[in-house]
């Protein structure tokens, strides 16, 4: 769970009941999300199945990276839709120094994540990276 969002009166525990239910159905899962991945339950199997991240991307990209490679392993990446509260980016813009360096380095990460798959991320082209 992001450090800047409050999940809603009951929603840590459904979602755990819904990853119990579909690991427990043998269900080819990786991500439950809600609000994207403000809170999310993780099948980590799925995760050690794909290999590790692209060290090269930080903190956003590196996320839809993973996504993509998990979709395109044919895991299902769900929407719960549970209640879950998010400020946005409080975080980077809680320190200075470290929202400065995520407005020099934001667009070159973007343009590696581009090159990588093709298109933005949620309107990648490429099903391998760099089109190989």
């Amino acid at each position: 769970m992001h450090n800047d969002a409050e999940a809603g009166p009951g929603t840590v525990e459904r979602l755990f009941e819904m990853a119990y239910r579909k690991y427990s159905q043998r269900d080819k899962w990786a991500v439950i999300f809600t609000h994207y991945d403000t809170l999310a339950a993780f099948n980590t199997y799925a995760f050690d199945a794909i290999g590790p991240w692209d060290e090269q991307l930080p903190q956003y990209f590196t996320d839809n990276d993973m996504y993509r490679r998990l979709r395109l392993a044919g895991y299902e990446l769900a929407e719960s839709c549970l209640p879950v509260s998010h400020v946005g980016s409080a975080t980077i813009h809680s320190d200075p120094a470290r929202e400065e360096e995520n407005r020099r380095t934001f667009l070159f990460y973007r343009d590696y994540y581009i090159r990588k798959w093709g298109g933005e991320p949620g309107h990648e082209t490429f099903e391998r990276p760099f089109n190989q």
